[in-house]
């Protein structure tokens, strides 16, 4: 009865692919930062912190939001003493998201080939751990004040940036002063 029952649960389960670090012979030991593109951007998991297109579209250089957010998780972790060394971030590329994968490969100039990639078929569920509450909030004020100083150098310099966003870049989430 109890194999029964457990069967009828995975059955109604909701079902999800986990991604998993291969620790084999040419595996890593790194823990990997997840990110999902999206047509709509990128969701940072596990806890679904979004950094917009419009983000990704402003100045690049390591003031952008994905790079901002990248060291605040390295940060984070290694204050933690939960990464033995240092994290890598893993981009989750979904098949609609071709544009985003190319300005979150620009946003992250500063870590060279530290990086890697998965595709993944648009219809697959991906489940990850609980989202740590703390990194949470840390990478929402990250994003915030990202978005403050690309406001600040597309003001700066206007005519290099007007060719992206118009008369003036924006990101999203921002207003007009």
């Amino acid at each position: 009865e109890q194999l029964d029952l457990l069967r009828q649960q995975t059955k109604n389960a909701d079902k999800g692919y986990a991604i998993v670090v291969y620790s084999g012979s040419r595996g890593t030991k790194r823990q990997p930062i997840y990110l999902e593109c999206t047509a709509a951007g990128i969701l940072i998991h596990p806890g679904g912190v979004q950094i917009s297109r419009d983000d990704l579209d402003g100045p690049g250089g390591p003031g952008n939001p994905l790079d901002a957010c990248l060291r605040a998780i390295r940060e984070y972790l290694a204050q933690q003493g939960t990464a033995e060394e240092e994290p890598y971030p893993l981009l989750l590329v979904r098949p609609n998201a071709v544009y985003t994968y190319a300005r979150a490969r620009e946003a992250m100039k500063s870590w060279e080939d530290e990086f890697g990639y998965e595709l993944i078929e648009d219809n697959v569920p991906l489940k990850f751990s609980p989202p740590d509450e703390n990194l949470k909030t840390i990478l929402l004020q990250t994003i915030q004040d990202a978005r403050q100083r690309q406001i600040s150098l597309s003001r700066a310099m206007p005519s290099r940036f007007a060719e992206r966003a118009g008369e003036q870049y924006r990101p999203a989430n921002s207003h007009r002063r």
